[in-house]
Parts: C-alpha cells; structure tokens; sequence
C-alpha cells in the first residue's frame, strides 16, 4: 500500500499498514508523513475521539492519497506519535474488506 502526499510527491509503499475498522481517517506516525512529504498538503483541525466517543484531543488532518493496487484513493491522514501505519474507515468504505485471519490476509475489492 502506497501513501502520498495531495500533490503525488514523495509516494512511499508500505508493507505493514494495518486497516483498522475503529479508526475513522488514516494515521501515520511522523516520521512517515515527513518522508511522504504530508505537510504540504491541505490541512484542518478536527476534535479526536475515542472508541466511547469522549473527546480525547484535538489535532490536524492532511489531504492525502493512498494507492491499493493501481488505484489510488483520496485519504484524511492525521500524524501522531505512535510507530503503527492505519488505514482507516475512509478509505476502507470505498471497499468491501475481508479478513482471513488464518492466512493472514485482507482482501480488498473495489465496490
């Protein structure tokens, strides 16, 4: 999976992004979104919440890209301190998504 920046500069691939199914906009830790080259991008606040919906923080999210295969997709990337890369739900809905867990795989088909 690939990340980019809005302008398509800097498109790094990824290997260990996880889709994460509680997550509402992608996420990346710092380093990744300096290397994609991320803060060029547009950006807004938005206030963080948590799985309970209490309002944890309040932090930036970046109009980015995220390539799946040869299609490339708009993504809300929001930077933050942990080492995880997350693909979250608004890239995911435009997909039907299954998990195999015994093979260890996510098949992502294009609705």
């Amino acid at each position: 999976m690939t990340f980019l920046n809005y302008n398509k500069d800097n498109p790094v691939e990824y290997p260990d992004v996880i889709p994460d199914t509680g997550a509402d906009i992608c996420m990346l830790p710092m380093m990744q979104c300096e290397e994609i080259n991320l803060f060029i991008s547009p950006c807004r606040r938005y206030r963080l919440r948590g799985v309970t919906s209490v309002e944890a923080s309040q932090s930036l999210m970046f109009l980015g890209r995220v390539q799946i295969g040869t299609e490339e997709y708009l993504a809300l990337i929001s930077p933050y301190s942990g080492d995880d890369k997350i693909l979250g739900r608004d890239v995911m809905n435009q997909f039907t998504v299954t998990f195999r867990g015994r093979e260890g795989k996510v098949i992502f088909e294009h609705q």
